[in-house]
């Protein structure tokens, strides 16, 4: 029968099961000491882990700014700047290296936890965790919409996909402090910081390629600067697949199926590549790793007989192929702001499904008003070409607009 000892906060060691003496003066002390013991405090813990990540997977600061002046009160000693008065301030003033950090923030919690088991510093360590992959609880610009009334609302078809793309990386935190076998957290923390590294390629083209020779070029995307990152990036979307197939296809790992690595690596992925439709806007994305994890993944599932999974998943491939098909194309402006922006492979600047439904009004204001002909008749002009556009939708082809130019152009013979 093993004593608890009671200068040892963290001791594991079970209570003595002598029966309780009710003349013992100790007894109540004993029976305080076991109602704050450790299986208390890891329980506490566990409770604030979970409700911070559920707070920041509702997005709580679009909901309500009310722990706001807290976190301002316990982050400002520390990174405050002048005329940064507000929490909201704070975080845009460090939010572009807070970004760049979260690849380090997610590196470092990876290895500090192995094996650490249930533990409470795990958990509490998992508060900032969270708190750096959701950027301190910013709400990502594509998320928000507003309405015909001028309020702002979320748009929770691309949250799902974002939430789904940060909670792979969290549940993988969760359970790698009771992984036991090494090869296995070698590629948890791998893959997954492998990942997180796209958010750094601001650093590469903004800082460091600049002071190796190759500036940024200004107003164009042509030129050194942009050739070095389009290789960078193809080349990085060519280690994520290989990284993938290490997860799947390695023999320490259990592959796809009833494991936490599933939902991780599922999540992940699945978030990375239909968060803003990334699978077929970004090039890298589109040309690399969507048919490369789409590969690998029906690979794995034949080698396992589970054909019926591998049909699915080929399946739910042709879909999205065919459903990105239909998108229509995104507009100069977005496209040359993908190139340079830091976050482009999970949270693209502008949803292009959006772009058709905005550019109409935005091109029938800009379109001037008919002339008129003697005697009040409007005169038919034949149209321009050059304010045609295609939306991408089915019904708005190339073809069926020279038809309507054709018609209009025998009306006006009339």
């Amino acid at each position: 029968m093993c004593a608890h000892n009671p200068l040892d906060f963290w001791s594991w060691a079970p209570e003595p099961t002598v029966p309780p003496n009710p003349l013992d003066q100790t007894y109540l002390h004993k029976r305080l000491h076991t109602m704050i013991g450790p299986t208390t405090v890891l329980l506490a813990a566990k409770t604030l882990f979970y409700l911070v990540l559920a707070a920041h997977v509702l997005h709580y600061r679009a909901l309500t700014s009310k722990a706001d002046p807290w976190l301002f009160a316990a982050f400002s000693p520390f990174v405050g700047r002048p005329g940064c008065h507000s929490y909201d301030k704070l975080l845009s003033a460090h939010l572009k290296t807070l970004t760049r950090a979260r690849v380090a923030v997610v590196l470092v919690a990876m290895w500090a936890t192995v094996g650490s088991g249930e533990h409470p510093i795990h958990y509490l360590l998992g508060v900032p965790f969270v708190w750096a992959v959701y950027n301190g609880g910013t709400v990502p610009p594509m998320a928000k919409r507003v309405s015909t009334g001028g309020r702002s609302t979320l748009n929770w078809s691309f949250l799902t996909w974002i939430n789904t793309h940060h909670l792979g990386a969290v549940v993988v935190f969760a359970y790698q402090s009771t992984e036991e076998d090494p090869a296995r957290v070698w590629h948890n923390t791998a893959f997954f910081t492998w990942v997180w590294v796209i958010h750094t390629f601001g650093f590469l083209q903004d800082w460091l390629l600049p002071r190796l020779g190759m500036p940024k070029p200004k107003g164009s995307k042509d030129g050194m600067q942009f050739k070095v990152m389009q290789a960078i990036r193809y080349a990085y979307g060519t280690a994520s697949v290989a990284l993938f197939h290490g997860y799947l296809m390695d023999d320490s790992m259990p592959g796809l199926g009833a494991n936490y690595q599933t939902v991780a690596v599922l999540g992940m992925v699945i978030g990375r590549l239909l968060a803003g439709n990334s699978y077929w806007r970004i090039p890298f994305i589109k040309c690399v790793e969507a048919p490369g994890f789409a590969i690998v993944s029906v690979w794995h599932l034949s080698a396992q007989r589970r054909y019926e999974w591998a049909a699915v998943t080929v399946f739910v491939v042709g879909w999205y192929v065919r459903r990105g098909c239909l998108l229509p194309p995104p507009s100069l402006t977005a496209v040359v702001g993908k190139e340079e922006t830091e976050k482009e492979a999970t949270s693209p600047s502008t949803d292009s499904r959006d772009l058709s439904v905005e550019a109409v009004p935005a091109q029938k204001a800009r379109q001037p008003e008919r002339a008129t002909a003697p005697g009040g008749m409007a005169s038919r002009s034949p149209p321009d070409l050059g304010t045609i556009t295609f939306s991408g939708r089915s019904g708005s082809s190339p073809v069926s607009a020279l038809i309507k130019i054709c018609a209009n152009r025998k009306i006006g013979k009339k």
